[in-house]
């Protein structure tokens, strides 16, 4: 009898251990999907500044079309007709396999879907911010400029593209669970005059065993630790400790997603 149950427990602990392996590289395998899921993103831009002289916008003015999707006529984003959906294999961004996982148990409301978990440097790639001071022609017809954050950077503006995020694994914390993103918000907002705001919510998700997903503006991606910046702040009121939302990286100067941090300056 005692020998019976000594085969069962050790039958058990092997099946126990092989549950655990099977897991591991499960987990690697995704891993390994989104970093190519992400490198593609990068790349698909490099391929739109390369036709445009500009990097993708963000979005436009109507908000309708952002770099992943477009609104469809029920006001959701679609995943499919956005800036770099042509540059994208099957026209469309692949989803986190990851983040699929952690939506099924944790999720919210529903926000920007068609991201596939990945968000864009929206404020210094997908925005241009050295429109901030530039001068408002008086004589311009009324609707005819674009706003900064509707017109992506010039590919000139970015001198060390190894240094300036492009973009990350995101999640956004609302209602109590994690949503889709398209935005990797910086630690702070900028504004006219060469300034740096509030304190923005972080989107930065660390989901791999603590890691973020980044992609940096010249297409090398790499997996980064979360700093000790304060992540109190959500925009819409809900608590970001239990959901790996953070930042990587210096704060200062809004750190690695600013190409001009260094020289200590907003934009």
């Amino acid at each position: 009898m005692i020998e019976l149950l000594l085969v069962v427990a050790v039958i058990g602990l092997l099946g126990s251990i092989s549950v655990v392996a099977v897991r591991k590289v499960r987990f690697q395998a995704h891993k390994g999907e989104s970093a190519s899921n992400i490198r593609q993103l990068a790349v698909a831009n490099q391929m739109y500044a390369a036709d445009h002289g500009r990097f993708a916008p963000n979005s436009n003015v109507a908000d309708d079309i952002h770099w992943h999707g477009r609104r469809g006529d029920d006001g959701k984003f679609t995943g499919e007709g956005g800036y770099l959906s042509e540059y994208l294999e099957g026209n469309r961004v692949r989803f986190c396999p990851v983040l699929e996982e952690y939506v099924e148990s944790e999720e919210g409301v529903e926000f920007d879907e068609g991201t596939g978990g990945y968000g864009y440097n929206s404020t210094y790639v997908g925005g241009d911010p050295l429109q901030l001071d530039k001068k408002v022609d008086r004589n311009a017809q009324r609707g005819s400029l674009t706003p900064w954050w509707a017109s992506g950077s010039r590919r000139n503006y970015i001198d060390q593209p190894s240094r300036v995020v492009m973009f990350t694994s995101t999640a956004l914390v609302k209602n109590g669970g994690i949503v889709e993103t398209g935005t990797s918000a910086p630690y702070k907002s900028i504004s006219r005059g060469g300034r740096l705001r509030s304190v923005m919510t972080p989107t930065v998700h660390f989901r791999f065993n603590g890691e973020a997903l980044v992609a940096w503006a010249d297409g090398h991606v790499t997996f980064e630790e979360p700093n000790e910046a304060s992540i109190a702040h959500n925009v819409y009121g809900d608590d970001n400790s239990m959901f790996m939302v953070g930042w990587f990286g210096p704060i200062e100067w809004n750190g690695y997603w600013n190409p001009n941090y260094e020289e200590e300056r907003a934009y």
